[in-house]
């Protein structure tokens, strides 16, 4: 199939996906997914990419080669590591779907705070320095004052009223 042809009938495709989507079969697809449904089909989606992008890279050749997988506790780990990956990806799509993806972001920064203090007194690699400190600290506070101002903006009335020009109802 020459590259122009391919291109082609790629385009048709795409064209027919779209006056699908603008016919609102789409939005019914993915309703009907559901949560299990969208995480099921973005790790299918996910696949190949992954093993192209490993194969072409030398990573998987790495991975092939690796001395430790007959080794039972490095095993045990890698599975456990793939098990709490998946817990991971479950929670934030349960996460957006019982709530907003505002609050999704916002669950998402405090977990990286948490997860960077953490680190700086857990792993062992952390070097102190005033400086390299002080960094830090400004961008967790950017960061978390951005998530704060980003929810305020969110619970706001939509017209700003004045106070002194609105009529009070006297108390009986």
């Amino acid at each position: 199939m020459l590259p122009l042809e391919f291109s082609r009938k790629i385009s048709k495709k795409c064209n027919v996906l779209h006056l699908d989507c603008q016919l609102n079969r789409c939005v019914c697809f993915i309703q009907e997914l559901g949560k299990y449904g969208v995480i099921f089909y973005n790790a299918c989606f996910m696949v190949v990419p992954t093993v192209l992008i490993s194969f072409f890279t030398g990573d998987f050749q790495q991975v092939t080669d690796f001395k430790q997988w007959s080794n039972v506790l490095f095993v045990g780990q890698f599975l456990l590591s793939c098990i709490l990956g998946f817990l991971l990806m479950y929670s934030t799509v349960l996460c957006s779907y019982y709530n907003s993806a505002l609050t999704t972001t916002v669950v998402g920064a405090i977990k990286n705070v948490s997860i960077a203090y953490i680190g700086m007194l857990v792993g062992g690699d952390y070097i102190f320095s005033v400086l390299n400190f002080i960094g830090l600290n400004i961008c967790m506070a950017g960061g978390l004052r951005y998530s704060f101002l980003t929810i305020q903006g969110q619970d706001s009335p939509k017209h700003p009223t004045d106070e002194e020009n609105l009529i009070s109802s006297p108390k009986s």
